[in-house]
């Protein structure tokens, strides 16, 4: 190895080898680095301040911008005052707006119970009408919210259930009313909540189609109850028994409910009594103790509700003595009409609506018609002659011959009542001859009527057997049949004069 160590150098003195080149020192490459980033940093920092330069020279165009955009901001600010004064000065001049507080919650409460009589579908939109006058402004919001009377209407049905809560609350301890039309089992769940919780605040319940379950289901306890209106369906289970504290109760309206009479709480102060189409039909001696016991009554409608006639059933000179009763609505068989009438004392009255059946010859039970008769002629022989009658005389069953005799004319007002109309219907296995012969000598002049004309006659039946009645009927000014009658009207144009197809 010497002898090749000591031949390369003579090669290397000798040139024929190359020597390699120094060797680059670490510290020499980093000076170099250094040096290249201080030339790019130059560079830099001359290309920063140009552009610092350039942008100090647009600051005042940026700044001038923005003080006008603020500028205009600060006009549109100030004509939007000065609209929102000109508003307030115009709505000052509106009549509306110089209304006090207690008007405005007059108009409002008028509002809000007129809509929430009818029921709709439950929906929000429907309660947002009710209330929109609450979005006109904050004015109108506030004496709205602050009126307990706007909420105290409670549609049950047609009132989203969420609502029913905040009504409440906003009706503070005003009285409620409740009303309710479906047969929703879940919305009458919540109708009997209402009815558990809030019974002592109700003023007015009225349950449309519903079960005789949630009738049942009526507050025990209803001190301030001054209306209640109850239509059921017609079940005979369960029996109901009305709420016993109701001494403020005066209307009562009630339509095929099974109500056990027996147990029914007599209320002196009632004023209207509306019983139709019941289940259990009432008693005559149970209908004696309902109504002596009610000498307040105004208005009385009795519509299907009553049992037989049993003249064993009432002590002899049994009397209804009704001093206030106005309005009387009667609607049975004519042997109960008659008994009824036969019953009543009623000086005031003032308007008469009687509707009872036929069947077969029943019509010539001149007994009964000498009651009807009696009853109307007291009521025209009375010093009193500014009261008017409207009496729906005879109806039959259905299928049944039709005749109405319209408008009777009376000839002397002075002397006789305002004439009513009488609906008169007819069983068509009885001659209408037979029952046109007592209407004319029984029913009609023995009443008290004899100074009348007969303006129209309505047919609703075979006309062709008719054609002789029409002689007996001088006075019928105009005939009123179906139109198929038209062969019937060219034969017998002499009985109608003035005949006309429907």
């Amino acid at each position: 190895m010497e002898r090749s160590l000591s031949y390369t150098r003579l090669q290397m003195r000798q040139g024929t080898v190359k020597a390699p080149p120094p060797r680059k020192d670490k510290k020499t490459l980093a000076e170099k680095a250094v040096a290249e980033l201080q030339i790019h940093s130059r560079h830099t920092c001359d290309d920063h301040c140009q552009s610092s330069s350039e942008r100090r020279d647009q600051l005042p165009k940026a700044i001038a911008s923005y003080e006008a955009y603020q500028e205009k901001d600060k006009r549109i600010a100030e004509v939007e005052r000065m609209l929102a004064n000109l508003k307030c000065e115009r709505n000052e001049l509106i009549p509306i707006a110089k209304l006090p507080p207690e008007i405005l919650t007059a108009i409002f409460t008028s509002i809000a119970c007129n809509s929430a009589y009818v029921f709709k579908p439950v929906a929000s939109e429907n309660i947002v009408l009710r209330y929109n006058f609450t979005y006109v402004c904050s004015t109108w919001r506030n004496i709205a919210i602050s009126s307990p009377a706007l909420w105290n209407i409670l549609p049950v049905n047609a009132t989203p259930i969420n609502w029913i809560p905040l009504l409440i609350e906003r009706s503070c301890d005003s009285d409620l009313t409740i009303r309710f039309a479906d047969d929703d089992e879940d919305l009458e769940s919540r109708v009997a909540y209402i009815f558990w919780v809030h019974g002592a605040r109700i003023r007015e319940i009225k349950l449309t189609r519903c079960s005789n379950q949630l009738i049942a289901r009526l507050p025990t306890s209803t001190p301030r109850l001054t209306r209640l209106s109850l239509s059921a369906d017609g079940d005979e289970d369960p029996v109901i028994k009305l709420p016993r504290s109701n001494t403020a109760l005066r209307t009562l309206k009630l339509s095929a409910v099974n109500i056990d009479w027996n147990s029914y709480p007599i209320s002196a102060g009632l004023t209207r009594l509306k019983i139709q189409d019941p289940p259990t039909h009432i008693t005559w001696s149970l209908l004696l103790r309902m109504l002596r016991g009610m000498p307040s009554l105004r208005t009385l409608e009795l519509l299907g509700a009553m049992s037989p006639f049993d003249p064993t059933s009432l002590p002899s000179n049994q009397s209804i003595i009704l001093e206030d009763l106005v309005e009387l609505s009667f609607s049975s068989s004519l042997r109960n009409t008659s008994n009824f009438l036969s019953l009543l004392a009623a000086p005031l009255l003032k308007s008469a609506r009687l509707v009872f059946e036929l069947e077969g010859a029943e019509f010539v039970d001149r007994p009964s018609i000498s009651h009807i008769s009696d009853f109307f002629s007291v009521l025209r022989t009375r010093p009193s002659t500014n009261n008017k009658f409207q009496t729906a005389v005879v109806e039959s069953k259905p299928k049944a011959l039709t005749y109405q005799l319209w408008r009777m004319k009376i000839d002397d007002p002075s002397r006789y009542l305002v004439a009513p109309d009488i609906s008169l219907r007819f069983s068509s296995n009885v001659s209408f001859k037979t029952y046109l012969d007592e209407i004319i000598q029984s029913s009609v002049v023995s009443v008290g009527f004899q100074d009348v004309s007969i303006l129209s006659l309505n047919l609703d039946a075979d006309a062709s057997a008719m054609a002789s009645t029409f002689a007996k009927l001088p006075l019928v000014e105009k005939v009123v049949v179906p139109g198929n009658f038209d062969s019937f009207l060219k034969t017998h144009h002499d009985y109608c004069p003035e005949a006309t197809p429907t």
